[in-house]
């Protein structure tokens, strides 16, 4: 591969890159249910052989599935809720921690004079 065509293939990619980036808010909820329709095809194909129509089968799949992550959001809020306030709470602690332990450590290492 000569010079030229790495250069056009990094181009390329830089390219791509940038418009997928671009691009995202309106991308995202087609990976999002291009991810459900690959997750929960398999399901669906069973309950086709357990002869439940593909149309019923779908709707049922999909129902389970919104009804588990609506479970997990309901369980997980909370958790997550305490942990943050947790997190301010220690928060003061853990800046003290940083100026008076980290930052002499870190200030006898460094050949640059640090002011704090």
């Amino acid at each position: 591969m000569t010079d030229v065509h790495r250069l056009w293939l990094l181009s390329a990619i830089l390219v791509s890159g940038w418009l997928l980036w671009l691009l995202s808010p309106i991308l995202t909820p087609f990976v999002v249910s291009a991810l459900l329709a690959y997750l929960g095809d398999p399901l669906v194909d069973r309950l086709e052989r357990l002869r439940l129509g593909r149309t019923a089968a779908v709707s049922v799949v999909f129902s389970m599935i919104f009804l588990l992550l609506a479970v997990l959001v309901l369980l997980l809020v909370p958790r997550i809720e305490a942990q943050i306030t947790q997190l301010v709470q220690r928060l003061p602690g853990y800046i003290d921690w940083l100026r008076d332990s980290l930052w002499p450590s870190l200030s006898a290492w460094l050949p640059v004079e640090t002011a704090h």
